[in-house]
């Protein structure tokens, strides 16, 4: 797909109603940039524009993640009236959660029951339960015993059949029916009538968000590592900025198209 790095093109070719998830950027993954200086924006800068965004007519803002839809739905400063979803697309907020069969919530229990008793007996390691799925998180772990942990973690509980494995940064996870981010996406967009899909992400899992993308959409990598979207941005505070210029870019979109004057 090949885009305009110019964000207010990006905003123009966004149609009429679109949808902004997470992040933004516009640097093409294969290509070496000279980068200006930044400010630093910080988390608070980063809610704020996406609080604008989510103000805006005709603009829908989702928050897409991993963690649980509880965890989502109480982050500090986090702009109201944006579309939810937690546990990679397992929970939505706008749809009721789904029902476990007895054999999948029997399975849930004893895989978490498990990965429980390896947290305790693991400085660093904690368990994070979610809707369908639990996940394994060691970024706080003595390094030389990674390895050996995930190791432990595939070949007993994930192992088993019936669970499906998803790898995050520093986390397994271990669901007992399949959800993805790219499901989470084909949700809100099917619910939410967007024309087109902004879609940014840092971790290994929003791959599959930026695999269901189809023509018009734009979906951005933030940060280091393989992925099949065809932009880049650095980190949060890039991210910040060009929310804000398509923030810019989306505001006069609008003044333009209700003929009023541009100081408007």
């Amino acid at each position: 797909m090949t885009l305009d790095p110019r964000p207010d093109r990006c905003a123009r070719r966004s149609g009429d109603r679109a949808l902004a998830p997470r992040r933004v950027g516009l640097r093409r993954r294969d290509r070496t940039d000279r980068r200006r200086p930044r400010r630093r924006a910080g988390s608070a800068g980063l809610l704020e524009a996406l609080a604008a965004l989510g103000s805006l007519d005709n603009t829908e803002v989702a928050l897409v993640s991993g963690r649980s839809l509880d965890f989502l739905q109480n982050i500090p400063g986090a702009p109201s009236g944006v579309w939810l979803a937690g546990s990679h697309g397992a929970e939505l907020g706008h749809r009721p959660p789904a029902a476990l069969e007895p054999k999948q919530q029997h399975l849930l229990d004893l895989v978490t029951s498990d990965l429980r008793t390896l947290a305790n007996s693991t400085d660093g390691a904690s368990v994070e339960e979610k809707s369908g799925s639990v996940a394994f998180h060691y970024r706080n772990v003595d390094p030389s015993l990674t390895s050996s942990l995930r190791s432990t973690v595939l070949d007993g509980p994930g192992a088993l059949a019936g669970i499906e494995t998803k790898f995050g940064k520093m986390v397994i996870e271990l669901a007992v029916f399949t959800a993805n981010k790219g499901h989470a996406i084909g949700a809100i967009r099917h619910d939410s009538g967007v024309e087109r899909v902004m879609y940014l992400g840092d971790d290994v899992t929003d791959e599959d968000a930026f695999e269901i993308l189809v023509e018009g959409d734009v979906g951005i990598k933030v940060g280091e590592g393989a992925t099949a979207a065809p932009w880049r941005v650095a980190d949060p505070d890039e991210v910040t900025m060009v929310l804000e210029y398509l923030l810019d870019a989306r505001r006069r979109h609008w003044v333009l198209n209700t003929g009023l004057p541009t100081g408007t």
